[in-house]
């Protein structure tokens, strides 16, 4: 497999819709981790729905290859006019239940991921 994983993205061989291993009735192992046909679309619309609110990425859906000069366009604006910022609140501090971040512009946009302690021993 390309991504150095043993099974493809989003397929795990005990899943549902997934054919296990042979059994003594009959079929082969050679099946063996290969989605049946009525998941595997699911399983990828699933996949490709949740990768950008882990990431706080975004995601485009094409309806013709004319688009993608566009969307190109949007990306290398997001890249060159992005910004990281962070916040620790002070050691000792309780935690804030709820932080808020806003803009003062409505073309601009907050995307954020989930929160992850760093540094914390």
């Amino acid at each position: 497999v390309a991504d150095g994983f043993s099974q493809p993205l989003g397929v795990e061989t005990n899943a549902p819709g997934v054919i296990g291993p042979a059994s003594p009735r009959g079929g082969g192992a050679a099946n063996r981790g290969i989605p049946r046909q009525d998941t595997g679309a699911r399983e990828r619309a699933r996949l490709f729905e949740q990768l950008p609110k882990v990431t706080g990425g975004i995601r485009e859906e094409l309806g013709s290859s004319s688009a993608v000069a566009e969307v190109l366009g949007q990306i290398v604006d997001d890249i060159t006019n992005q910004y990281l910022v962070t916040y620790a609140r002070p050691v000792g501090l309780a935690p804030a239940e709820e932080l808020e971040v806003k803009v003062t512009r409505r073309r601009h946009r907050v995307r954020s991921t989930p929160a992850r302690a760093v540094g914390v021993r």
